[in-house]
């Protein structure tokens, strides 16, 4: 078994501090067995008291800190998974239509249904992405409208409203008319993947998120 000397040895070799205030108060109740009137011991213990339960206090206080940070990423990074899950379907949507305009009609028995099913598909897009993306100042326009309606549309459904008229001047029978579309759609896709990225903001986010892991190491 160890003896005294050496436990309070390994209480002193301790990184987090508490081995030494251990030890600090085992000296002091050693070599006070029989303290007399007015000793200034119970003040030290006192101290000792206070600084201890302070001490556990801020450490308890910046662990549920960090853990609380931590706990708000991960709903943020389940909230952006979803967002982004939505946003690919979206752009796959558009890449498809944009490449649709460089077909010969003519050549293509399924032009007019492919035409007609990407009008469908962009039409439930923009209504899921109200979900993630609602309008705004909805205090101020639109009050006749649904719930989900009133207010403005933020810029990343307005390219695709964009997108979907675009769709839907697609002309089944020329070719030569759908050529110039093809650019305008590109160019609403390159607007959506850049509205996206900001409401994402993945850069902050991966700046902020190893900030809070370096405050916990």
């Amino acid at each position: 078994m160890k003896n005294e000397g050496e436990q309070r040895q390994q209480d002193i070799n301790r990184d987090d501090g508490s081995g030494i205030l251990k030890t600090i108060t085992m000296i002091l109740l050693a070599s006070t067995t029989d303290p007399v009137e007015g000793s200034i011991l119970p003040v030290i213990f006192t101290i000792i008291g206070a600084i201890w339960t302070l001490s556990v206090f801020f450490i308890n206080y910046q662990n549920e800190k960090l853990k609380k940070k931590i706990e708000h990423f991960k709903l943020l990074k389940d909230y952006n998974a979803e967002l982004k899950k939505w946003a690919n379907n979206t752009i796959d949507l558009m890449s498809t239509a944009g490449h649709l305009c460089l077909l010969d009609p003519k050549k293509d028995s399924q032009f007019y249904n492919q035409r007609h099913n990407l009008l469908i598909a962009l039409s439930a897009e923009i209504d899921k992405g109200r979900f993630f993306l609602p309008n705004t100042e909805i205090d101020g326009h639109g009050q006749y409208k649904a719930a989900a309606y009133q207010g403005f549309r933020v810029k990343a459904l307005n390219v695709l409203v964009d997108c979907y008229d675009l769709v839907k001047s697609i002309d089944y029978m020329d070719q030569q008319k759908n050529i110039p579309v093809t650019k305008q759609i590109m160019e609403c896709k390159r607007n959506f993947v850049s509205e996206v990225q900001i409401q994402l903001d993945p850069r902050k986010f991966e700046i902020d998120f190893i900030e809070t892991i370096k405050q916990g190491l």
